[in-house]
């Protein structure tokens, strides 16, 4: 294997050696003098009314990854804030490989606007490229939910959330703790905030064991999709819970003795990728064993994680279609998934 070593930082010429050499058969790349090769970046943000907003956290993150709290080690500065007329800048950047995205949030919880911010679109960063871009970081939407029954009666108790549309993530409330959740009141109102203006979410409706409330795996769930208001009025949106239960129950069989497995549905993405939220998720037994109740109707993904001795791992994915009260047998064997017997519960 080659090795590289820099004289940079000395007062001789810029060089790249390997292996003591200046030049090396069969490796083709190029050295760049910094300023040929760092990017420069710089941004104005505004609101809808085209005011440009101070303070305004904004970071790098890459374009394929839905985690907002991950930013691009291609900047000294990871994170900054515009200043009073809305602007910000950044040198020194590295080129990227992978597309990347500017994201723009304002972090006070009291602001007129949503703390999960607004994001560019997609570009990668060449060496000694100038980058200009202008953002409108929208003020949030917000909407009522009413959860009804199948009689169209109000329906107290239930767990709402909103989740992003594109991953699976929930922003309203932006938290999985139990204690941060929010529940129908008599009416069977929730009042939703964060909201980009005509975004597609999804309203998650979890009815929890009150006995052992658990958040991953409820007793009932329910799913639907919604299109956020475009203005500024608060929505009404109605929606049935459908009371039937689902029941998914299995075995996972790695092919290893099993030291700890996880199974998780997924309601978002594409087949392999991990890059979203769950939906529900359990912990099977040592056996492999396990049972999902927190599941949607509909088409979900199911994967399995297993982990056995000396650090061995495995992981599988099958999609499933399930429906509103029923009970499904399945096996993942390997990596595949088998669905072994469905059947109506009532």
């Amino acid at each position: 294997m080659p090795t590289f070593t820099t004289n940079v930082g000395t007062s001789k010429d810029p060089r790249v050696l390997v292996d003591g050499r200046s030049s090396y058969t069969g490796l083709d790349f190029k050295v760049y003098k910094p300023d040929d090769f760092y990017a420069h970046l710089m941004a104005q943000v505004s609101n809808e009314d085209g005011q440009p907003i101070r303070d305004v956290s904004a970071y790098l993150m890459y374009a394929d990854s839905g985690d907002t709290h991950q930013s691009v080690y291609a900047t000294k500065r990871r994170h900054q804030f515009t200043r009073r007329d809305g602007q910000f800048d950044d040198s020194e950047i590295w080129p990227t490989y992978r597309p990347v995205r500017l994201h723009v949030g304002h972090k006070d919880p009291n602001g007129p606007y949503p703390l999960r911010g607004v994001h560019s679109e997609p570009f990668i960063i060449e060496p000694a490229q100038e980058y200009h871009l202008d953002i409108v970081l929208p003020y949030e939407r917000q909407m009522m939910v009413q959860v009804l029954d199948a009689q169209g009666r109000p329906l107290e108790g239930i767990c709402v959330s909103l989740l992003d549309g594109e991953w699976g993530g929930a922003f309203s409330p932006p938290s999985y703790q139990l204690e941060d959740q929010a529940f129908s009141d008599s009416d069977g109102l929730v009042h939703g905030s964060g909201l980009l203006p005509g975004e597609n979410i999804l309203i998650a409706l979890k009815r929890l064991d009150p006995n052992a409330p658990d958040l991953w795996n409820p007793s009932v769930a329910n799913l639907t999709p919604v299109t956020g208001p475009t203005d500024q009025s608060v929505r009404l949106v109605q929606v049935t819970f459908d009371d039937r239960p689902i029941t998914v129950e299995g075995k996972v069989d790695p092919g290893f003795p099993i030291d700890r497995a996880r199974v998780a549905a997924y309601v978002t993405g594409q087949p392999g990728d991990l890059r979203h939220m769950p939906f529900a998720q359990v912990d099977a037994d040592r056996e492999g064993r396990f049972i999902l109740r927190g599941v949607p109707a509909g088409t979900i993904r199911l994967l399995y994680s297993a982990t056995g001795p000396d650090g061995i791992s495995r992981r599988g994915e099958g999609a499933l279609v399930v429906e509103s009260g029923q009970f499904c047998r399945v096996e993942f064997a390997n990596e595949d998934l088998q669905v072994l017997s469905r059947e109506p519960i009532f």
